[in-house]
């Protein structure tokens, strides 16, 4: 798990090369399929900020700060200065990612289940074309969740593992 220092450090960059640019979260999570509430946890420092994010943003912003803390030395900085955090997030909460993905998931039944009665008469209005739009929003949303919960607990379910063998 990254220091609080490190997670800090992430955060507030993110945060801030958001900002600098003039996007709002919405705009960022609908480029790089994020939810908002996600978004808003990484630049928080309630979760970890993971490499395939910072990807997204960089691409999305093109600030070198990204390219400096994703791939530290790249562009000609010692590595010390860049290397806050690290590359790639270590073995993941699986706790926190498996809460997250429970109540993802209960928005998305509900959203389903209100997608079920806008279609059951066979019209679909304007509104309706919004809800629905909104629905493949927060799929794309679990989707990403339910990945990272799956990377949480391998790495959770790897470390347990290894500490069993070696005590």
């Amino acid at each position: 798990m990254p220091t609080e220092a490190e997670m800090s450090y992430a955060a507030e960059l993110i945060r801030d090369v958001r900002t600098s640019h003039d996007l709002t979260l919405k705009e960022v999570a609908a480029v790089t399929l994020y939810s908002k509430s996600v978004i808003s946890s990484y630049e928080h420092g309630h979760l970890p900020v993971p490499y395939e994010y910072a990807a997204q943003l960089f691409r999305q912003t093109k600030d070198i700060r990204l390219l400096q803390y994703m791939c530290p030395g790249l562009t000609g900085e010692p590595v010390e200065a860049t290397r806050r955090c690290p590359r790639t997030p270590p073995a993941g909460d699986a706790p926190h990612s498996v809460k997250l993905l429970l109540d993802a998931t209960e928005q998305l039944v509900k959203a389903m289940q209100y997608t079920q009665r806008i279609l059951a008469d066979g019209i679909v209005d304007d509104s309706d074309n919004m809800a629905i739009g909104k629905l493949f929003e927060h799929l794309n949303s679990v989707t990403k969740l339910a990945s990272q919960f799956q990377r949480d607990l391998m790495a959770w379910h790897e470390s347990a593992t290894q500490r069993r063998r070696h005590p």
